[in-house]
């Protein structure tokens, strides 16, 4: 791999250079991949930070296949290259920063947050950062390619979890506990809301029955509020914008259960849960992903067939 390291430090270090990889690298990378499966989101922290030095550096960086495709297919470049390409956008206005949040508002993509110091991976041998978080963002507008400063975040931001229902970003957020203060934990749970139109961020009152590290959703007219596991009896809620109110919806049968995700689609609301091993007929074997559907306006959830993957840490979309 010495000459492809090579090629690729002279790419990114020559704005008019191509990384000219040797054949078969597509393959040895696919192996590459296939052996570190367990370690993916470690990798693909790293592979984010990689597209960022490129495209901060103003670099033209293409990428040949393998010996059976001669083509080379531009990924990151200059103004001026061909259409249906990639382009780097512009330098925007924010300090250098690690693990910041980045949300999309219609057709805007909102940067906000992250630290000063350079992050930890998952695994190294090395210190979190002790800072506090930063508070400052910005808005990017890609179809007229600009940046714009946006107000500050009211605190600042350990981690968060957003939502987006018209012009106004959601967040449930774990922000530092404030010095001299009695918190049970690091950080204290707060709900949030930025409106675009307006720039402006406002609290939002807390459910009666506080949860903590809640994960949103929307399904277009409220916020979805679920726990990432829920041990049994535990009701997950959806916030109402106009009226401002909180209110729990019905259990899920699929308790108890963890790596719980709410997918939204068409008024109804789809929940997947892997079964704890206590709750498997027989707790050595893998626990594949339960479904569940909480039809719009119904009362119960009905229960959908199981599948036969087994749970870990999955992404769910909609699509069609």
């Amino acid at each position: 791999m010495t000459d492809t390291r090579e090629a690729l430090r002279r790419a990114l270090t020559d704005q008019t250079a191509t990384a000219d990889l040797s054949p078969g690298f597509a393959e040895r990378v696919g192996d590459a991949a296939a052996r570190q499966t367990h370690r993916r989101r470690r990798t693909a922290r790293v592979v984010a930070v990689a597209i960022v030095a490129v495209l901060g550096c103003g670099a033209f960086v293409a990428l040949r296949a393998s010996s059976d495709d001669s083509t080379t297919r531009v990924i990151a470049g200059p103004d001026g290259v061909p259409a249906e390409t990639w382009v780097p956008i512009p330098d925007g206005p924010l300090s250098p920063r690690d693990s910041a949040l980045a949300f999309t508002v219609g057709e805007t993509v909102l940067i906000l947050g992250g630290r000063a110091e350079p992050g930890c991976p998952a695994g190294a041998d090395c210190a979190a950062p002790q800072g506090s978080p930063l508070t400052d963002g910005a808005a990017y507008d890609p179809s007229s390619r600009t940046w714009r400063p946006i107000a500050d975040t009211p605190d600042p931001i350990l981690s968060a979890s957003g939502a987006v229902v018209g012009d106004r970003l959601y967040l449930w957020v774990t922000a530092p506990c404030p010095a001299n203060a009695n918190c049970l934990q690091s950080g204290y749970e707060e709900f949030l809301v930025y409106d675009l139109g307006e720039d402006t961020w406002s609290r939002l009152p807390n459910p009666d029955r506080l949860g903590v590290d809640l994960l949103l959703a929307t399904d277009g007219d409220r916020v979805i509020a679920y726990h990432s596991e829920a041990t049994g009896g535990v009701a997950d809620l959806a916030y109402d914008p106009v009226t401002g109110t909180w209110r729990e919806l019905p259990v899920d049968p699929l308790q108890p259960g963890f790596d719980r995700v709410v997918v939204p689609h068409d008024g109804d609301l789809y929940l997947f849960s892997v079964p704890t091993p206590a709750s498997r007929p027989n707790p050595g074997d893998p626990g594949n992903y339960q479904a569940s559907v909480l039809d719009a306006d119904a009362d119960s959830w009905r229960i959908l067939p199981e599948s036969t993957l087994p749970g870990f840490a999955a992404t769910w979309a909609a699509f069609g």
